[in-house]
């Protein structure tokens, strides 16, 4: 004998009311449509995300913790669509790498540096187009002290003559710099130029350091720096460009920073012969977000000819990420506006793109709205000619998400 279970027009009610949260539950979560928007990672809360494109095209993004710091968090890895779709998620290894850095490879699929918690060694890896490790290797045999508080991460570069460089700190004050051809084998590992260091009772290690470097021409290397001190109890940063000789030797140069300003220094060019350094500024130091954007113009002997501040988007407090080449000879500069507090990843704000002409005139700038508090890390043209974003995405839970945005060479969201 069959049960006839009779159900009222106001369990029914109920019973689609709870569907269409339940079916709607994804777009609550992070505030936009996900055909805009992909959500890319929720399984850790990572401090940093990174994107970069290899010679055939293929996307990788990756995480990091940041700083060098601890807590660690696990590497993740995605190879994408144009679209944002994930076609393979791997890790490079079991360990916890603090911090991982990654360019096209010279012979395709992509170069890399990773850093583990505690003394070790700087990892290098070539993985290819499917993420597959084709070989490592290291940048020492000895091991380096990657953990020591506020080490600067290694970066790598590649050199005007087709090799990697990797700028990396072996000490309290002293770096140097590593010199590969594209199978990982060692051209030179020479010690570059210390900057000035300032040692704090409390263990903090305050100076200067190194954070950037640049293959300027067959004359000149050139590092950014950062002046690391304290204000009001406040730790800032102050930017310095500095040049030494091809052969590491012979400190020539040095700018002087500015200590009214807190700065944050991201990339470093050299156009027309001039080094160019963009980055970010706070007028004054008592605020503890950066809110100006700027390009600064000096001479090969380090004297400032110019800055340029661009105008903040959406007219609020604006920082940059990353500096990424233009198809026409200028640069997007990528990054977020609103206020980032102390301690706060993502507060409320959204990410912002600046397009630069070759000339370091704003061409154009664009806000990407994206429904919650989000921030806008790295980008790269793909090879179709449009852009994809990558940066985090807090949710209604609070929780940062990597996120990834596709926009049109002119900042617009395509709705995949």
């Amino acid at each position: 004998m069959k049960t006839i279970r009779i159900i009222s027009i106001r369990n029914i009610l109920s019973l689609s009311f709870f569907a269409v949260m339940i079916s709607c539950q994804k777009d609550d979560d992070i505030g936009v449509s996900p055909s805009s928007i992909k959500i890319i990672s929720t399984a850790s809360e990572p401090k940093q995300v990174e994107l970069v494109s290899s010679v055939s095209g293929t996307i990788l993004a990756y995480t990091s913790s940041g700083k060098l710091v601890v807590p660690v968090v696990k590497q993740e890895m995605f190879l994408l669509t144009n679209s944002g779709e994930v076609k393979i998620k791997f890790a490079l290894s079991d360990t916890l790498f603090q911090h991982v850095d990654a360019v096209p490879g010279l012979n395709g699929g992509f170069f890399l540096t990773a850093t583990s918690n505690g003394f070790g060694y700087i990892m290098l890896y070539q993985i290819d187009d499917d993420g597959q490790i084709l070989w490592t290797g290291s940048v020492s045999r000895t091991p380096i002290p990657v953990s020591a508080v506020n080490t600067s991460e290694p970066e790598i570069v590649i050199s005007r003559d087709d090799n990697y460089m990797i700028l990396y700190q072996s000490g309290s004050n002293i770096y140097r710099v590593w010199k590969g051809d594209a199978f990982g084998n060692m051209i030179y590992d020479k010690k570059f130029q210390s900057p000035s260091a300032v040692h704090d009772p409390s263990g903090l290690n305050y100076g200067q350091k190194y954070v950037n470097l640049l293959d300027a021409n067959d004359s000149i290397v050139v590092a950014q720096g950062v002046l690391d001190t304290e204000y009001n109890g406040v730790r800032i940063e102050n930017c310095f460009v500095r040049t030494t000789d091809q052969n590491l030797l012979k400190k020539d140069y040095s700018s002087h920073y500015d200590p009214d300003q807190m700065e944050q220094g991201v990339r470093l060019l050299y156009n027309n012969d001039k080094i160019v350094l963009f980055g970010s500024r706070a007028d004054n130091r008592e605020l503890q977000y950066y809110g100006d954007v700027f390009a600064r113009v000096y001479s090969t002997t380090c004297d400032l000819d110019n800055e340029i501040l661009y105008p903040r988007a959406g007219g609020t407090p604006t920082t940059v990420s990353q500096v990424i080449d233009a198809p026409d000879g200028g640069w997007l500069l990528v990054g977020s506006n609103g206020q980032f507090p102390s301690g706060d990843l993502v507060s409320q704000n959204n990410p912002v793109l600046i397009k630069v002409r070759p000339d370091l005139t704003l061409d154009w700038q664009k806000v990407i709205p994206t429904g919650f508090p989000a921030r806008g890390f790295d980008a790269e043209y793909l090879s179709d000619g449009t852009i994809g974003l990558v940066g985090l995405l807090k949710d209604r839970f609070k929780e940062n998400k990597l996120m990834y945005i596709h926009l049109t060479s002119f900042g617009d969201i395509i709705n995949n």
